[in-house]
């Protein structure tokens, strides 16, 4: 039995199982909805937000890094023009262990954010009333789902379709 949304006459979407009916429901509610459009290309947008900066947090470490290793060896070559030691020292070692663990540590706080940031989105695509996130299924359940989470995919996939810039529904 189809239950119907008393406000709009549409299809109530926490009643969508199939990835078929929730796109059908997304074209036709979601899609003519300027609020619901709107809100869906600002969370695209703080997404690639926060992408853009932990992209660039990594790159800037690598580059910090990467003078180090030249300081290295520069310092390694003017010893070796003077005559002195040029065996990797303890400390050097040492400093090449910390830049791992730095960005291992910067990975492992982007990786928190990213899943931080993916409950949040589902959140608020529940609240956006988009089929398959407002089912009443939890994020944790989502997650070990494979195939809601597939499913799920496949709804951002079309979100972002339908949300792009290029996009006209006719």
């Amino acid at each position: 039995m189809l239950r119907r949304c008393e406000a709009n006459g549409h299809r109530d979407p926490s009643s969508i199982t199939k990835v078929e009916d929730a796109i059908e429901y997304i074209n036709t509610v979601v899609a003519s909805d300027d609020n619901a459009v709107f809100r869906i290309r600002r969370l695209r947008k703080h997404q690639e937000d926060h992408e853009f900066q932990w992209y660039t947090g990594r790159v800037a470490i690598i580059e910090k890094h990467k003078k180090r290793q030249d300081g290295r060896l520069k310092l390694q070559s003017v010893l070796s023009l003077v005559g002195g030691d040029t065996s990797e020292t303890p400390s050097e070692q040492q400093a090449i262990e910390d830049e791992r663990r730095e960005l291992n540590e910067y990975d492992k706080k982007v990786h928190n954010a990213c899943v931080d940031l993916a409950k949040s989105m589902s959140l608020e695509l529940a609240a956006l009333r988009i089929p398959l996130f407002c089912n009443g299924v939890n994020y944790e359940t989502a997650v070990t789902d494979i195939k809601l989470s597939g499913y799920r995919r496949q709804i951002i996939e079309h979100l972002e379709e339908i949300t792009s810039d290029d996009h006209r529904i006719v």
